[in-house]
């Protein structure tokens, strides 16, 4: 399994189509204050929201050559990731927490929604912990 950089905003929508693919449960997971309909919709969206943030490193997943899924993080910031359904291993988890932490260092942190229970248990596995729930985020 590898990372790899990616620099191109377009060709990340790639990363994300395949971390998501057949996953329904992810429509339910998602930002609600966006409307969607289908995994279309989530990836679409994923697409966009990362395009906006500036500096931005994004880390595509492979293993043997077939892209899985993709972390991206700004600063000491892990904004999104996902791993596609079928590759979805305690395994394959623990070695993509290790490529985090190497490209982003030792500490840092993640926002989430707090009904987004499925990544907040998968990184509390992996040793994070849970320091501000229910918060409301501004911005102009």
């Amino acid at each position: 399994m590898k990372a790899v950089f990616v620099n191109d905003k377009e060709k990340i929508k790639e990363f994300i189509d395949i971390a998501f693919e057949n996953d329904f449960e992810i429509i339910e997971l998602y930002d609600k204050s966006v409307k969607v309909d289908d995994i279309a919709g989530v990836t679409y969206s994923v697409h966009e929201k990362l395009k906006l943030v500036e500096d931005l490193i994004f880390y595509g997943i492979e293993v043997n050559g077939v892209k899985i899924g993709y972390f991206a993080y700004k600063d000491n910031l892990l904004i999104s990731f996902g791993v596609n359904i079928l590759w979805r291993k305690y395994r394959i988890f623990v070695v993509l927490f290790d490529m985090i932490k190497e490209k982003i260092g030792e500490n840092f942190q993640c926002v989430l929604f707090s009904y987004n229970q499925r990544a907040i248990k998968w990184l509390q596995k992996m040793k994070m912990e849970v320091v501000c729930e229910n918060v409301t985020i501004l911005k102009i």
